[in-house]
């Protein structure tokens, strides 16, 4: 059985609305990870990159379930530092996406002069961190 599969990346515009889309949202996640096994076919996806204000917004505005994996403490450290929103509480988990759901995934790279081990960036160490931020919305 072939499903289909569409992918469409966008730009999300400024003025960003966290319901943006054309669905009603109904679960929101955070995660520094995506796979397509996490959705349940049919589906399609719609995704954006948002910049460190948006996300910021994003995660205070709304029930955000904190999804991502919490032995990866170093990342979660520093991108709670870049949005100062702590995102440390991660709860891990099998997440399963259904339509209308979206997750915003964190990652972030630093180069080999900032210690894999760092749990507490300098601002230095932080402004050396290359960030992205994609929001992924179900349909």
């Amino acid at each position: 059985m072939f499903v289909g599969l569409i992918l469409k990346y966008e730009e999300i515009p400024l003025g960003f609305d966290p319901n943006y889309g054309d669905l009603e949202v109904i679960m929101r996640f955070f995660n520094t990870a995506f796979s397509l096994s996490m959705v349940v076919p049919p589906f399609s996806l719609k995704g954006g990159e948002l910049t460190a204000e948006q996300v910021g917004q994003w995660l205070r505005e709304g029930d955000v379930q904190n999804v991502a994996n919490p032995s990866h403490a170093n990342t979660l450290a520093a991108v709670s530092q870049r949005l100062g929103v702590d995102v440390r509480n991660a709860a891990g988990g099998r997440v399963v996406l259904n339509p209308g759901d979206q997750v915003l995934v964190a990652q972030v790279t630093f180069p080999p002069s900032v210690p894999r081990e760092t749990t507490e960036y300098s601002d230095e160490q932080l402004a050396l961190g290359k960030f992205s931020f994609v929001l992924v919305e179900i349909a």
